[in-house]
C-alpha cells in the first residue's frame, strides 16, 4: 500500500521512522521485493538516558501449589476471584492462576461452573512447610467460600 510507513518514539521523541518507498522512487529499478527504508536519527537515540535493567533473583528456595476447586455461580467472573484472593495480602502467595472451567447445566446446574486455581506458595528466605502451605490454602478456601459464595469441591 502506498504510503504505509511507522516510526518509534522512545520517551516520546521520535528516533525512527520506516516504511515502504513510493513506486516512484524504486521506478526503473528491477528489484524482487519491495523497497523499504529506515532513518534513525543517531543524535536522539544517544541523547536519552541509559535503559535500566530489570531482572529478578531466581528464588533459592522451592515453590509449592496447591490447587482449589469450587462451583460458582455463573456470573463470578475470574477477576473477582483473584481479587478477593489478592486483598488478603498473603505475602507468601506468589502466583494465582486458573487451570480450568467447566460449565455444563445437566451437571452442575443452569448458571454455575466449576473453576480450578492452582496457588503458588514460596518463602525466599527458607522452605515453606506443608502445615503453613495447608493455612494458607485453607485461609482463601475459607474466604472465598464466605465472600463469594462459592461451594468447594
Amino acid at each position: 500500500k502506498e504510503g504505509a510507513a511507522a516510526r518509534i518514539l522512545v520517551q516520546g521523541q521520535e528516533v525512527l521512522v520506516f516504511g515502504e518507498a513510493a513506486t516512484a522512487l524504486s521506478k526503473g529499478i528491477r528489484l524482487r521485493y519491495p523497497l523499504f527504508l529506515a532513518l534513525l536519527d543517531w543524535e536522539a537515540l544517544q541523547s536519552l538516558p541509559p535503559a535500566v535493567p530489570k531482572y529478578a533473583e531466581l528464588p533459592q528456595f522451592p515453590g509449592t501449589a496447591r490447587d482449589i476447586s469450587f462451583v460458582a455461580p455463573g456470573g463470578l467472573t475470574h477477576q473477582a476471584i483473584v481479587d478477593k484472593v489478592c486483598s488478603l495480602k498473603l505475602p507468601l502467595l506468589q502466583k494465582v492462576e486458573l487451570f480450568d472451567i467447566f460449565e455444563d447445566a445437566k451437571v452442575l446446574g443452569e448458571g454455575r461452573r466449576s473453576m480450578s486455581y492452582s496457588l503458588t506458595f514460596r518463602d525466599p528466605k527458607r522452605t515453606l512447610t506443608d502445615d503453613e502451605v495447608n493455612q494458607l490454602q485453607e485461609k482463601i478456601r475459607r474466604t472465598l467460600e464466605k465472600d463469594l459464595a462459592v461451594e468447594l469441591r
